[in-house]
């Protein structure tokens, strides 16, 4: 863990919602093109552009918005997600991928029936790309 990431864990109670939100927002784009995740999502790339650069503060508006564009769950983006402990609603802090975040907040909505069919359906899926 590099000392940035150390700092951020001892200071993270300090946190505001605006640096929250922040690095959150970081987080979900990920190592994507504004014009990419933009364009994934439906957003303005300049909006974004804004938000990311600080120049404008993400508003209880935008981060409900986006959650429901990436179907992630309600508050998510309100949540500090460091040092390896569950985010909110239990996803793992290691999921960057906005697509991977989507899929774990669909697959935890599901009884645990259709999450072992999900997970059968992958595993044939993933045997059958693998041939």
């Amino acid at each position: 863990m590099h000392l940035l990431k150390k700092s951020k864990l001892l200071f993270n109670l300090a946190m505001t919602i605006d640096e929250i939100r922040w690095e959150n927002l970081l987080e979900l784009i990920g190592k994507a093109s504004l014009a990419t995740f933009a364009q994934q999502y439906a957003l303005n790339e300049s909006h974004l552009s804004q938000l990311k650069n600080r120049t404008r503060n993400i508003g209880k508006g935008f981060a409900r918005q986006l959650e429901n564009k990436m179907g992630i769950p309600k508050g998510w983006m309100d949540a500090t997600h460091d040092g390896g402990q569950e985010a909110a609603e239990g996803l793992p802090l290691t999921v960057a991928d906005p697509r991977k975040l989507a899929l774990l907040a669909l697959f935890d909505a599901l009884p645990k029936s259709a999450q072992d069919e999900v997970i059968s359906d992958l595993a044939a899926k993933k045997q059958y790309f693998e041939q």
